[in-house]
């Protein structure tokens, strides 16, 4: 895993941000990737209860105290719905994205993931983080891959054919 250039921070997700939220969803570079097909108030309402949750835990990500995007872990084996009820204590899942249109495909994804990881690991409960992506979603597979996740397997899950990628502690 690379060590992040950038400086990250990451801010549990308050009511305050469920409007900013909702805006990064409707852009097209999101949505392609994160169709809910929800409303403004379904998504604040879903992510509204994931405040201060211990199983999906949910961030807003600054770059230079700029909000730049969304990223969430959940404890793998706990988050229930058909996902991932084979996974060992100690894996953690992620899902994220980048909300700002001018900060795609630039290099900021691959960091804020690295970045997010460095934080994950510093618990020593977390041994191995995962996450599933489309197969068709070549540029945030090579984007996981910069960050240093590599490829398990073709799976699928509750959303649909996916390659779970995964990252182990070092």
């Amino acid at each position: 895993m690379e060590q992040p250039i950038h400086s990250f921070n990451f801010k549990s997700l308050q009511e305050s941000d469920l409007d900013l939220l909702c805006r990064w969803l409707d852009n097209p570079h999101v949505k392609a990737w994160w169709n809910d097909a929800l409303t403004h108030e379904a998504i604040k309402e879903k992510y509204r209860k994931r405040i201060g949750d211990k199983i999906i835990v949910p961030f807003i990500v600054y770059l230079n105290n700029q909000p730049i995007g969304f990223i969430q872990y959940y404890l793998a084996n706990k988050v229930g719905g058909g996902w991932w009820p084979d996974e060992k204590e100690g894996t953690i899942g992620i899902d994220q994205f980048i909300g700002v249109n001018e900060l795609i495909n630039q290099g900021y994804g691959q960091q804020m993931i690295a970045a997010f990881a460095q934080k994950m690991f510093s618990n020593a409960h977390i041994k191995k983080i995962i996450l599933d992506v489309n197969p068709n979603n070549v540029r945030a597979i090579r984007c996981y891959e910069k960050a240093g996740f590599q490829f398990v397997k073709k799976i699928l899950t509750p959303d649909g054919p996916a390659y779970l990628m995964e990252l182990k502690r070092l």
